[in-house]
């Protein structure tokens, strides 16, 4: 079994700034959304999925379909895996 950890606001890792590069990095490689604005309280929820869906909504028009969604999460989850981490001791 592989475990995978987001820790967005660095309660467990300190991987903030990583987990955000790897969530902008996945929207442009996967929807081709550039120039994401990082500032994450401007977004209605602060969580990953809700801002996703809120930018996916903002520049298409429309929500996400259940499968694009689906198709942004598996990219995400294998982005870490290209990127260090820095762990605190």
């Amino acid at each position: 079994m592989h475990l995978v950890i987001f820790d967005i606001d660095g309660t467990l890792t300190a991987t903030v700034k990583t987990d955000e590069e790897c969530f902008v990095r996945s929207l442009a490689e996967v929807y081709g959304f550039d120039d994401v604005d990082t500032d994450w309280s401007r977004y209605q929820h602060a969580t990953g999925a809700s801002i996703f869906r809120e930018l996916y909504q903002a520049r298409t028009g429309r929500p996400p379909s259940a499968a694009e969604v689906s198709r942004f999460k598996l990219h995400f989850i294998e982005v870490p895996r290209q990127a260090s981490f820095d762990l605190p001791e």
